[in-house]
């Protein structure tokens, strides 16, 4: 009750809000034995926050030896259904898309974009394709951020050609953050590793 009221409360807009939820994840003593359906619904009245909780299940469980398979009871034969695959994208999607970058006050933003990065990587093959529908939709320099470390940071490596016209696309915005940060993954992340995978 006392967790459920504490994350009914939290304001998704405001810098540190991942870090928040996290640290309410990390206080629940059963979590190892809960599945991640359990986890969804532990503040029934917020799916996103829901959605979040599950991210950062995934999140630590792709990652982190602390939530490794033998520890997380609920999956210890790794059996994960289509449904709870996709419960995880959504979530890892949602730690990225909360993960405000683009705020000077949010000193953990790259940390969880990162790590959510490598985690969607390792879930689903679309990552590229999950992240882009989400820029599509609801264009944020988180996701941007994303798309630079699938490329840059030895997690994927490439990007397609569409993707690149994208990024492009933002970058040529005449300014503002999206702009800014389109710049910097083509240049840093996008160019660098281009010239040693060509796949542009």
């Amino acid at each position: 009750m006392i967790i459920n009221n504490k994350l009914k409360k939290i304001d998704l807009s405001k810098p540190g809000t991942i870090t928040e939820v996290d640290f309410i994840l990390h206080s629940i003593e059963d979590m190892p034995n809960l599945s991640l359906g359990q986890i969804f619904t532990l503040c029934p009245e917020r799916e996103d926050i829901g959605s979040i909780l599950v991210g950062l299940c995934a999140l630590h469980y792709l990652k982190c030896p602390a939530f490794n398979f033998a520890e997380w009871k609920a999956y210890k034969n790794r059996d994960f259904s289509f449904e709870e695959k996709q419960l995880m994208i959504s979530g890892l999607l949602n730690v990225i898309k909360y993960s405000h970058i683009e705020i000077s006050d949010e000193i953990d933003a790259l940390d969880y974009i990162y790590a959510a990065c490598i985690a969607l990587n390792r879930i689903s093959p679309e990552a590229e394709a999950e992240l882009v529908k989400e820029l599509k939709l609801k264009p944020k320099e988180s996701l941007i951020e994303a798309l630079g470390i699938l490329v840059g940071h030895e997690v994927k490596g490439y990007i397609t050609k569409e993707t690149f016209l994208l990024l492009k696309h933002f970058a040529e915005q005449n300014s503002g953050g999206l702009s800014d940060r389109a710049k910097i993954v083509l240049k840093e992340d996008v160019e660098r590793m281009n010239a040693i995978n060509h796949f542009l």
